[in-house]
């Protein structure tokens, strides 16, 4: 044996040795991983991680016994030992090749095939960046179409050709920074010019002058479009310790409409005050500045949170870092007191990812998140601590560790198959829970119920077919780029009642045009206009148009006719404005910037709403104070440990009340049991009874639910899929899409469009035709009940006001909508100011000084009078019961504490939250888009200094989401892991951010659309977690990247400083580093 020979042997055993390492041995469980390398000693690359494979694990578990379907990564390599295939547990996730020939590009990555064999092509790269990209065939681009780029020799990006050659060019500074974006142009393709679009320029240079405490020569980032500025100021370690935004038009719209941030770091740059937003700054260290305090411990971990606010001293949160019997846990103390402790379980490393246990409220309930040896979820129990009354939802994953059933108590079990790529292929929801997984779908039972989905080749949804009578069935078209271009749905067997929506985009591709089609009886465009920034001017529909005059940062200024003189705080919430009957409105803010006041009035005197709104540590609404002469609209609430209302009292007295008092319990699964009411026009003692489905089964007029029952007064009953089937004598008839399309007593029929939204609702012969834009705003019903039109006209997200048009006489009738911070109109006004309704709700939405009636009610949402239900899109609510009559399409599994209940309203909290969509609830105050836009690229993150600033992608889709495609991300790493010009290919799609790359970066970005099912009912195949943190706290500057120290993490935070998106190194997760994490509602998604 030579000596060569010889240390190919110690090698290879060394490594044999090093690959069998227990990665865990905490509690009970554990897990063997053996990692297999790849060596090609012909061009000496050594040592490339080839497979991973779990091969034991404590307790047992069939996907770590070493077999194929155990096979956590793969990657074969080929050409030069380049990557070929990866495989993720068996199944085939890439192939890619590389160019072995051409002179000049000789190793960079050709192709990118997904598991379906759907090509992506790479070429002309130049400087580590591919200036051509071709995509799989699509009917719409039968050759696959190409997005192009122009990389100088520095290797900086000079511009982008999109798949509808529109081009936008980009100016760098001498370091390579970007400096200017010129857009497309509107009237020639392949040119970007200022003919439309107004540029956008950034620079980065030093300032000459001190500002807000900053010495001289401190550095400053400023992002000017057309006169919105957007300015970073940095200190000398290269900190963004102020940002502000402006119209600098005049010095008096900048005074009007700045926003100043200021974050403060401790000696490591961890943030350690956030201030709010402020609409003036005089020292960013100055003392008095409210905001949000940060301590960390030692290792780097938030342990306290404190917050200014109204009341005396600061808010806080705590959080200690603990550890018994059962693992590592965190106890967060919320500003109430109430205590809330999450057990993590981690393999090779403490970490607070991946959530096992949840105690409630002290110990109120328990959450058990049980996990597979790969942390994906099998089951979440909601309990109490001894271990009754139980709830299970459970979850089973296929050989390639793919979520092929769900079973719930409401709804049986649904079954769920994918194609080679990971698209949901078919499911199939309401079957017997004790039906197994299924490799096709393909027998009489699951086919009596499959749902079928199609795909292109870039993964687009093509059609979506339900079983039966087809209601439902879609098929969607798209532009080149991937944006919707229509969306036909069936309604009926005959295709009288086919709806076809249908958009236009303009070259920037913002929305110009959308278009409601229903059979031969109505087709309702509706255009938009912008200014030279990307804001939206105007938006024009069956003869109206409405102004909104936005300023440079993109908010309107104006609506049309009917308001004017908007002003805003520095938040962006709205502050003032002036109705077009001339009553005014204001809305006053708290220290947390929460409503503390809202008035509509008319000089001194006259106020037709006055209300001061208080709120309790955790920020639920305590007190309704109604300034109006005699108090009635006077009210006072009570929540229990887990912020849920309990209690809610109204009026001066038992003579003058809104609805009495409001009493509400609930069990542990947050099931209402009981409504006590005590005035109004309904009072009523009810109690709540539930099935072993934990369905709402009964309500009946005693606490006896079981043995000798109290007398029932509403008797209920579900289809399979746990939609409301009969209440009483009243029935239900619900799609396989869970789409209600019928009821009776009165006798009524439902058509609707290809988002879901409703566009047909027929009481006997009477038909009312409604028609929903893409961002969910009604814009005009037809009612031919009553003989009007009505066209829709709002304030960004709040409805402001109603013109009617009596289609007998074509007098048009403007009504004012004076609402109250939930968006429920509480006063009604005509164009003389003259009142035209008063509304008093119940806390949970229930009318209660009148009668029931068809148009605008309980949060602006549509109130139907046959049905007494509120239409809130993608489900019906019944606010007399206070819930739901279809199960929620946000589920458990993707939120497994806030959405465990499948029916509740608005987190058991209707005075906090409000639902706009009927899918998920949201904070009254943030449920307004309240983003500034400075016109910013729609398909680059900016970023510079040490520290990035990103803005998303709002393309207009199905789901309002913006998803990042396969292929290429193109930029260079944070200085930490060097300065060389890199290429990160994804291997699957991700929504939202990525970071961790600088300079600009080629992001392609393409639609998801969930295709006329609920969006959310779309199956994550992968486990989520609660409060998953690496170091990075999980609140952090609004619009920001924070770094960790030691380079392994970067985190974006949205507009509200709650976590957007990380990027990890150091750890793959099998996926690769780096690699990023999306964040969901407070919960961090696997990583990708």
């Amino acid at each position: 044996m030579d000596v060569s020979e010889f240390s190919k042997i110690a090698a290879a055993a060394c490594l044999t040795i090093a690959s069998v390492i227990p990665l865990a041995q905490a509690q009970t469980y554990s897990r063997i991983e053996v990692i297999e390398y790849h060596d090609d000693p012909t061009i000496w690359a050594m040592g490339q991680v080839g497979r991973t494979t779990c091969v034991q694990s404590v307790p047992d578990d069939t996907a770590c016994d070493g077999q194929a379907d155990s096979v956590v990564s793969e990657t074969i390599y080929g050409w030069k030992a380049l990557p070929w295939k990866t495989y993720s547990f068996g199944k085939l996730r890439e192939t890619f090749s590389y160019e072995t020939a051409l002179v000049g590009q000789l190793g960079t990555p050709k192709t990118v095939a997904d598991g379906n064999g759907s090509t992506t092509t790479l070429g002309n790269w130049k400087r580590g960046i591919p200036q051509l990209i071709r995509y799989p065939a699509t009917p719409e681009s039968p050759s696959g179409a190409t997005q192009l780029a122009s990389v100088n020799n520095h290797g900086w990006i000079e511009s982008i050709t999109d798949e509808l050659s529109s081009r936008t060019c980009y100016g760098h500074d001498s370091m390579g920074r970007l400096a200017r974006i010129t857009r497309t142009s509107e009237l020639a393709a392949n040119t970007c010019n200022t003919s439309a679009w107004a540029d956008t320029s950034i620079s980065f240079a030093k300032s000459a002058a001190a500002k807000y405490g900053l010495p001289a020569g401190h550095w400053q980032q400023t992002v000017e479009t057309g006169a919105g500025r957007q300015i970073t100021y940095f200190d000398a370690l290269w900190r963004p310790v102020v940002s502000e935004s402006f119209d600098n038009t005049s010095s008096s719209t900048a005074n009007a409409t700045r926003s100043v941030r200021v974050t403060r770091y401790d000696a490591v740059d961890r943030p350690v005050f956030q201030s709010y937003p402020q609409a003036s700054l005089s020292n960013y260290a100055a003392t008095t500045l409210q905001g949000t305090i940060t301590t960390y411990d030692i290792l780097g971990r938030v342990i306290k949170v404190e917050q200014d606010w109204e009341g005396t001293g600061r808010l806080t949160t705590s959080t200690r870092y603990l550890r018994n019997a059962e693992g590592v846990y965190n106890e967060v103390t919320n500003p109430r007191g109430r205590i809330t402790r999450t057990w993590y379980r981690a393999f090779d490393q403490p970490s607070y990812d991946v959530p096992w246990r949840v105690q409630h409220d002290n110990g109120y309930a328990y959450t058990d998140l049980n996990r597979n040896i790969h942390d994906r979820l099998t089951s979440i129990v909601r309990r109490k601590g001894d271990g009754s009354q139980s709830l299970t939802r459970s979850y089973t994953y296929n050989a390639h560790q793919e979520l092929c059933r769900t079973v719930e108590p409401e709804t049986g079990a649904t079954l769920m198959g994918y194609d080679a790529a990971g698209n949901l292929t078919w499911s199939a929801a309401g079957l017997p829970a004790n039906t197994a997984c299924h490799a096709t779908g393909n027998t009489t039972a699951i086919n009596a119920r499959k749902a079928v989905r199609t795909y292109d080749g870039r993964s687009w949804l093509r059609t979506l077919t339900f079983p039966g009578d087809g209601l439902g069935n879609q098929a969607w078209t798209y532009w080149p780029d991937g944006l919707p271009n229509t969306v036909t749905t069936r309604n009926d067997t005959t295709g009288a009642q086919q709806a076809v929506n249908s958009y236009s985009y303009n070259r920037r591709r913002l929305l110009t045009r959308e278009v409601l089609k229903f059979g031969t009886v109505l087709t309702w465009p509706v255009d938009h206009a912008y200014n030279g920034n990307g804001h939206l001017a105007s938006s024009t529909w069956h003869g109206l148009s409405v102004s909104y005059a936005p300023n440079a940062l993109g908010q309107p200024t104006q609506a049309g006719a009917y308001a004017s003189s908007v002003t805003y705080h520095p938040d962006g919430g709205i502050k003032t404005f002036v109705y077009g009957n001339g009553i005014s409105h204001r809305t006053d803010q708290n220290v947390r910037q929460l409503p503390a006041r809202r008035v509509d009035f008319r000089g001194s005197s006259l106020k037709y709403l006055d209300d001061y709104y208080d709120y309790d540590q955790n920020g639920n609404v305590l007190a309704i104070s109604d300034a109006l002469p005699g108090n009635r609209g006077n009210r006072s609430m009570t929540y229990d440990g887990l912020d849920r209302l309990t209690k809610a009292v109204s009026g001066s007295g038992a003579s003058n009340t809104m609805f009495g008092t409001a009493t509400y319990t609930y069990d542990l699964h947050d099931n209402l049991t009981r409504t006590h009411v005590t005035g109004g026009n309904q009072p009523r003692n009810h109690y709540y009874c539930y099935n072993t489905q934990s369905r709402l089964a009964f309500v009946r007029s005693g606490s006896a639910c079981t043995g000798t029952a109290s007398p029932a007064l509403i008797t209920l009953d579900y289809d399979p899929q746990g939609n409301l089937k009969t209440y009483n004598n009243r029935s239900y008839v619900f799609d396989f899409g869970n789409r209600l399309r019928s009821s009776s007593n009165p006798a009524t029929n439902y058509a609707y469009d290809g988002h879901g939204r409703r566009v047909l609702d027929q009481v006997g012969s009477g038909k009312k035709y409604t028609h929903y834009l893409q961002d969910g705003r009604l814009s005009m019903t037809a009612d031919e009940r009553v003989g009007k039109v009505a066209e829709y006209i709002y304030l960004q997200t709040r409805l402001l006001a109603i013109r009617e048009r009596d289609v007998a006489t074509g007098t048009y009738t403007t009504k004012y909508q004076h609402t109250d911070a939930l968006g429920s109109p509480v006063a009604v006004t005509d164009a003389n100011r003259a009142p035209v309704e008063k509304t008093e709700y119940e806390p949970y939405g229930r009318p209660a000084n009148r009668a029931w009636r068809d148009g605008a009610g309980y949060t602006g949402h549509v109130d139907d009078a046959s049905t007494q239900l509120t239409y809130m899109q993608q489900r019906y609510y019944d606010s007399f019961l206070g819930v739901f009559l279809s199960g929620d399409a946000v589920t458990a599994y993707q939120k497994p504490v806030l959405a465990f209940n499948r029916y509740r309203y608005a987190n058991s909290n209707p005075y906090k939250f409000r639902d706009p969509d009927g899918r998920q609830s949201c904070h009254y105050s943030t449920c307004d888009h309240r983003k500034e836009d400075l016109g910013l690229p729609e398909q680059i993150i900016l970023q510079s200094g040490a520290h990035n600033k990103a803005r998303e992608p709002q393309a207009p889709n199905s789901n309002g989401a913006q998803t990042l495609t396969t292929v290429v991300v193109v930029g260079q790493r944070i200085p930490s892991a060097g300065s060389s010009p890199v290429t990160t290919t994804l291997g699957r799609a991700i929504g939202g951010f990525l970071s961790g790359l600088r300079g600009p970066l080629l992001l392609l970005y393409a639609p998801h659309p969930c295709g006329g099912e609920r969006c959310g009912e779309r199956i994550y195949q992968e486990s989520t977690s609660i409060r998953g943190q690496r170091g990075l706290p999980i609140s952090g500057p609004p619009n920001e990247w924070l770094h960790h120290p030691t380079g392994k993490q970067s985190r974006f935070y949205n507009s509200d400083g709650s976590p957007a998106a990380d990027v990890d190194r150091g750890h793959d997760h099998g996926q690769g580093s780096p690699h990023a994490h999306n964040w969901v509602d407070g919960v961090r998604q696997p990583g990708v």
